[in-house]
């Protein structure tokens, strides 16, 4: 085994542990976690949300995310 060799595998063993905890994750994020975030991110857009600029996406567009509830927009150039 090389230093490559290591590097791989190490890239794979995370990749599978990743993997499991979504899998771990997934009835509690789709029955708890996401309508608690969305009903959070309504209520912030309902008081205004505080976008600041985040990124660039793949196409050039700017993202933008808010500082309280982590909303994303993306506006077109």
């Amino acid at each position: 085994m090389n230093h490559g060799d290591i590097w791989r595998e190490s890239i794979r063993i995370d990749r599978d542990r990743q993997r499991e905890l979504e899998k771990c994750m997934d009835e509690y994020d789709k029955h708890i976690y996401r309508p608690k975030l969305k009903q959070l991110q309504d209520d912030c857009g309902v008081l205004g949300h505080k976008f600041v600029f985040k990124s660039f996406g793949p196409v050039g567009n700017p993202w933008y995310i808010c500082e309280y509830c982590g909303f994303t927009k993306v506006e077109d150039i």
